[in-house]
């Protein structure tokens, strides 16, 4: 809010806002495969901080995250800018001793809640005149956990499959879908700053991942404990899991590769009996994630194991559950719906679209029996049935 007093006699007119400086920033353009030199100017990325937690090295231990300060305080810009007739400014900070400068703008650090702040612009004949306002500083906690679909696999900082990323061997990245909408959080409000954490990690399970070492990493979530200053309630935490506890990749080349997939044997099961064991086993786990945020969730402890994040790492650690600003700011975002698109006109397509079977055919376009490839005398590649597609959409996006 602006706030200003006309002076008297004609003096200076003192007018006072401020905002927060932004701590999730993109200020840069990344240009790689030319020395790594980023250019200046935002490019709708999340920059590659150089204040990443710990010491930072490219690829191997860079997250992204937004180091919280270590004495408590936020950078807040005091701006005097619109006040008129004035060359010298004085900020007074919760009654303390003023901070005098000539520039009409000031960065002060300051704790997180309400502040009184008060200018005093001065011209240069001497006249004065006061303003006060109330600053209330705050800082979004915004976490990002899962897997590949929110660590940005597949979309590195030069924009293509490869090792370019954060961190490699979680595959993060800037482009991620949970990085850019902390940059959209901490653009929208000028009034508040964004402390972004970023640790997903591609493959990462339910279990293994969040709860227990993957990848040569520790559990997701004794990552963002230890990592949270002491008490620090997170504002906002968004996910996506699953995909991997159920082996997706493993359906979908059944689905391509077997005749009547859902009934097909993989691994000694039956693939529908399967999945609907590991949906099952996914529910009892994700009760076990749940206990490890805010009060209420599950009465039961906050368990991790694997602390070191080495995969033959089997102590268990306990934790105190991680506070959140409100239970409803635990987010699952959903993964995309491969079995529809939009087609031309915004129409949607029902996949596999165009896909042409032999009448009473419901497999797979292919002779039964036959795996990884059609029949000589029909070239036509492996495409999967409609009756595949909808168990594929009924029991794994749109599961009860």
């Amino acid at each position: 809010m602006l706030l200003g007093v006309a002076a008297c006699g004609g003096g200076p007119t003192a007018v006072a806002d401020w905002s927060m400086a932004d701590r999730t920033v993109d200020v840069e353009t990344d240009q790689r495969g030319e020395g790594d030199a980023d250019a200046p100017g935002p490019d709708g990325i999340v920059d590659d901080y150089d204040n990443a937690q710990g010491v930072l090295a490219p690829g191997l231990n860079g997250n992204i995250s937004t180091k919280f300060p270590d004495d408590g305080l936020y950078e807040v810009v005091l701006d005097g800018c619109g006040s008129s007739g004035a060359v010298h400014y004085a900020w007074f900070v919760d009654g303390s001793a003023p901070f005098e400068t000539d520039d009409c703008e000031a960065r002060v650090r300051m704790s997180e809640g309400p502040h009184a702040v008060a200018l005093t612009a001065r011209d240069a004949s001497g006249g004065s005149d006061t303003v006060e306002l109330q600053v209330d500083v705050r800082d979004l906690v915004v976490v990002g956990l899962g897997d590949s679909f929110s660590a940005g696999s597949g979309d590195s900082r030069s924009g293509l499959v490869a090792a370019d990323y954060d961190q490699i061997r979680c595959t993060r990245s800037g482009r991620s879908g949970q990085a850019r909408a902390a940059l959209a959080m901490e653009q929208r409000d000028p009034k508040t700053s964004v402390t972004f954490v970023h640790l997903a990690c591609g493959g990462a399970r339910a279990d293994q991942g969040l709860l227990r070492a993957h990848n040569n990493q520790p559990p997701q979530l004794l990552e963002l404990h230890e990592i949270l200053p002491a008490g620090q309630a997170v504002d906002f935490v968004s996910f996506t899991i699953g995909g991997n506890d159920i082996r997706f990749s493993e359906i979908i080349k059944q689905l391509i590769n077997e005749a009547d997939a859902p009934l097909s044997s993989l691994q000694g099961e039956q693939l529908h009996a399967r999945v609907q064991r590991q949906l099952q086993e996914l529910r009892e786990t994700m009760a076990r994630v749940a206990a490890c945020f805010g009060d209420g969730f599950e009465g039961r402890p906050c368990e991790v194991s694997g602390p070191s994040g080495r995969p033959d790492d089997e102590r268990v650690v306990t934790l105190p559950r991680i506070p959140v600003a409100a239970s409803n700011r635990v987010v699952q975002v959903t993964y995309p719906d491969l079995a529809t698109h939009f087609g031309r006109g915004g129409a949607v397509e029902i996949c596999p679209s165009g896909a042409v079977e032999r009448p009473g055919d419901l497999l797979d376009g292919i002779l039964d029996g036959r795996v990884n490839g059609g029949p000589l005398d029909d070239p036509r590649p492996p495409i999967l049935s409609g009756a595949e597609w909808a168990w594929g959409d009924a029991t794994l996006l749109q599961p009860a």
